[in-house]
């Protein structure tokens, strides 16, 4: 859960629910057998927007942040594409103050991921942080050149924390160890 300064509350969850309560304008079909969902009600408990978000596989949501003066809400988890062409790994999502999606991204590594995002926090210029758990198998979960450790620590496929930061359009990975 996240609170914005006029008091609307934020919630980020995972439903398996085909019935979820979404709201006109808002994505309202599950992809796969679970969805990641954001909600937003008023300072009063009015809904404001219900959204599914993700892909056509089973997706999560593990932590949401909420922009400080836009009122635009990121969310981070994990994505499972792998009935997509793309390849599973952790996701980072910004959606704009009315609940449209203004981006979804996936990174991680190119086989085997099991990567997920486990939490998230935005700045001022909507730049998102997000850190979590990195797994993955190929070894090639993507790390800056000048990150503080560019391989992964574990001979057995444990995983390791990674901590990243994606630009304001969502288009580029700014830095990840």
């Amino acid at each position: 859960v996240a609170v914005d300064a006029a008091g609307n509350a934020y919630m980020a969850g995972t439903t398996m629910s085909i019935d979820f309560p979404t709201t006109v304008g808002a994505d309202r079909t599950r992809g796969g057998n679970q969805d990641a969902f954001v909600t937003k009600l008023s300072r009063t408990g009015a809904v404001l927007y219900s959204t599914y978000v993700g892909g056509s596989c089973d997706d999560v949501a593990r932590a949401i942040a909420v922009h400080p003066t836009t009122g635009e809400a990121y969310i981070t988890g994990r994505v499972n594409d792998r009935c997509d062409t793309a390849s599973p790994g952790v996701m980072v999502a910004k959606l704009g103050a009315s609940g449209g999606l203004a981006y979804i991204r996936r990174f991680g590594g190119t086989y085997a991921d099991t990567s997920i995002g486990q939490a998230i926090a935005v700045d001022a210029l909507g730049q998102a942080y997000v850190a979590g758990l990195a797994k993955a198998s190929s070894g090639d979960f993507p790390v800056s050149a000048t990150a503080f450790r560019r391989f992964a620590c574990d001979e057995y496929f444990e995983g390791d924390g990674f901590v990243a930061k994606i630009n304001a359009a969502g288009t580029a990975l700014l830095y990840s160890t």
